[in-house]
């Protein structure tokens, strides 16, 4: 381990023993660049959108992406070491959100249900509620960590690929 050649990425410090590991982290950095670029945003944002198609919307999903006819936007929590947040159910048909102007959307979140594991120190139930003329939909999100971390659903708007 004698010549180690230090390299950043993603704002954490990543060692590089050999080539090997110079070439899978040079690999990790170009496919973390070509992510599409996210734009936080609001989730009552999502008011007066028509979805046309909604991915990833299914129990233990760890993001769910919802596509307009020119937007798409991605419900979801940047992992840590600590941590662990995902759907833990989703109540009504997905269908009733489609193609109409979406008319009601809430978040609520609850820390005095039971937690799913009685043995963790911190959780978060979030409820996320989306409705149109057609019927609405609550998205439960379950996270745990051990109460350094956030448990918390952000949500982005995806940047379009610039042409």
């Amino acid at each position: 381990m004698k010549n180690k050649e230090k390299i950043i990425a993603s704002g954490s410090n990543i060692i590089a023993t050999d080539k090997k590991d110079k070439e899978k982290i040079n690999k990790y950095i170009k496919k973390r660049m070509q992510r599409p670029k996210y734009e936080k945003i609001y989730f009552k944002d999502l008011l007066g959108q028509t979805l046309i198609r909604v991915e990833g919307a299914k129990k233990h999903s760890d993001t769910i992406n919802f596509h307009t006819e020119f937007n798409s936007f991605a419900m979801y929590h940047d992992q840590d070491c600590c941590e662990v947040v995902f759907v833990e159910n989703i109540c009504g048909d997905i269908e009733d959100i489609l193609h109409a102007p979406i008319s009601m959307v809430e978040e609520v979140t609850n820390v005095e249900d039971e937690p799913l594991n009685k043995n963790e120190d911190s959780y978060t139930w979030t409820f996320y509620k989306i409705g149109t003329h057609k019927g609405s939909i609550t998205i439960r999100w379950y996270g745990s960590s051990n109460g350094y971390y956030s448990e918390k659903v952000d949500f982005f708007k995806i940047a379009k690929e610039q042409e």
